[in-house]
């Protein structure tokens, strides 16, 4: 009895020690980071809460600047954890947005991302969501790299074009070129069920195209006068459907899917590294390249517009055509153009290596760019009148050489 009354107070005991570190453990996960951060930004108490919570293992956490504007309402900011002892860790890029979005991501980063891509994409750790929202972090190999870290939009307004080329060569080539977008089986179907998702309805189309060039001048025929532009188009709102019905024939792949100048950040060596993969599925292998150059003229250019005329603009998309389909070509001696000129010659010649027939570019890629550019207008009410007009511009003359070349 006596060894009996022994064993329960030892049990006793180890009961009391259990409980008591469970209880010292809860009351120390209630402890979160400070958070220190400039006047200028401003933070709801929520967003406050998702960010301390997903660095609960740290002291404090610093945030240094936030990137430029995300889609989606989401915001991704560059953050210096600090641990108990003073010592900093590895900065961390953390998104905070919807949590439908995040959970896609962080789900489609562990089923696509985490074995395939692990030295070319950021790292996603640390999910936390409440009330709707959600926070993830990106920590990155290298992470002492990422003190002057820019996103590539900022980073090709600050660099040469040489210096942007080398960094979209080392991720889409040397990083994503042989897992991804070279690792494809053959695709053919209508470019309706590749594209055709992302168009509008015709009327909306006709409704923006009318706003944004209101003395547009409709000739004989099919054909389009752009006011300020010498040449004559065929109208691409004519033209879509019958493309639209025609055969891709092509390879399929995995691809990122939201592959544009904010989801790609830049460290201070020059290395590119993908974010957000909410969007990762199996699609036309060639359609991160058609939106990288896409959203080129919708978020860069624009802000360049001044630099150079419409006019201008289209003779620098025939020579894009006029390089991509093996021609001699007068290269844009604007200054904005030129460099434009040289990363999109680059973006297609990467995107050549993957194609089924390089030959094809007429009828696999600039189908599918005509497409995409006729698609991009439906994001007039956020985009505004010039960015529409350019990718307006960018279907007249790819619709040109389609019909005509």
């Amino acid at each position: 009895m006596k060894a009996r009354g022994l064993c329960l107070v030892k049990i006793r005991q180890t009961l009391w020690i259990v409980l008591t570190l469970e209880k010292n453990r809860k009351e120390s996960d209630c402890v979160m980071p400070r958070l220190s951060k400039s006047p200028h930004l401003e933070l709801t108490t929520l967003q406050e809460v998702l960010l301390r919570e997903v660095h609960r293992k740290y002291e404090a956490i610093i945030l240094e600047k936030e990137f430029g504007g995300g889609f989606s309402g989401t915001r991704v900011f560059l953050i210096l954890p600090m641990k108990a002892n003073g010592a900093s860790d590895a900065r961390v890029v953390t998104k905070i947005g919807p949590a439908d979005a995040l959970r896609d991501e962080h789900n489609n980063y562990k089923d696509h991302v985490a074995t395939a891509l692990p030295f070319s994409v950021a790292q996603v750790q640390d999910y936390y969501e409440e009330n709707g929202q959600a926070a993830l972090n990106y920590v990155f190999a290298g992470g002492e790299t990422l003190g002057k870290t820019v996103d590539l939009e900022e980073y090709y307004r600050f660099h040469t074009a040489q210096e942007v080329i080398e960094t979209l060569t080392g991720l889409l080539d040397k990083a994503l070129g042989a897992r991804w977008y070279g690792a494809a089986g053959p695709l053919s179907r209508p470019f309706r069920e590749e594209y055709g998702r992302h168009l509008p309805s015709e009327a909306k189309l006709q409704d923006i195209t009318q706003t944004i060039f209101p003395s547009l001048a409709f000739i004989e025929g099919d054909q389009i006068q752009i006011p300020d532009i010498s040449e004559t188009y065929p109208n691409p709102l004519q033209l879509y459907p019958r493309i639209l019905d025609k055969t891709l024939e092509g390879r399929s792949s995995l691809v990122h899917g939201d592959f544009h100048w904010r989801n790609v950040l830049v460290d201070e060596n020059g290395k590119g590294w993908l974010i957000d993969f909410a969007k990762v599925e199996m699609r036309h292998n060639l359609f991160d390249f058609i939106k990288l150059e896409t959203y080129l003229r919708l978020m860069v250019l624009p802000k360049e517009s001044s630099a150079f005329s419409l006019n201008e603009y289209a003779e620098f998309e025939r020579a894009l055509h006029e390089t991509a389909l093996g021609r001699k070509t007068n290269v844009p001696t604007n200054g904005s153009l030129a460099k434009a000129y040289d990363v999109i010659r680059t973006i297609r010649q990467i995107a050549q290596l993957s194609m089924r027939d390089p030959r094809n570019f007429k009828t696999e890629y600039l189908p599918a760019l005509f497409l995409y550019s006729l698609a991009m207008m439906k994001y007039f009410p956020s985009n505004g009148t010039v960015p529409t007009q350019l990718v307006f511009i960018t279907a007249c003359v790819a619709g040109m050489y389609i019909l005509n070349d």
